[in-house]
């Protein structure tokens, strides 16, 4: 999978992270799978396995399900842990992020 995506790094921006229904119990679904079945010379459904089992060894992951073509996740409570303990030790920094440059936004309306 490594060499589809260094041979596609464009592919990457389309791969999107979303929180699935409620009814679905995971935490993410992805559609990794299907921006990257063609220039793996796969089917999605197939991919979304090979990836799933990928998936399942990350340490911060509970469970992966496969539905389809889609890679449903459920994170597990070290990782909810973690988080908050970030949040907490920031403080009021918290997502404050990296001073890059500075931008001007203008909102201009026509009525």
């Amino acid at each position: 999978m490594g060499e589809v995506y260094s041979q596609n790094p464009k592919l990457a921006g389309a791969v999107k992270f979303v929180i699935p229904p409620m009814e679905t119990g995971c935490d993410f679904s992805t559609n990794a799978s299907m921006v990257f079945a063609k220039a793996s010379g796969k089917k999605p459904p197939e991919l979304a396995q090979e990836l799933a089992k990928e998936m399942e060894k990350i340490e911060y992951i509970d469970s992966v399900k496969v539905a389809g073509a889609y890679i449903n996740l459920v994170f597990s409570g070290k990782l909810w842990e973690k988080f908050l303990c970030d949040i907490i030790a920031e403080g009021n920094h918290f997502g404050d992020g990296e001073k890059k440059e500075k931008v001007l936004l203008e909102f201009v309306s026509a009525n």
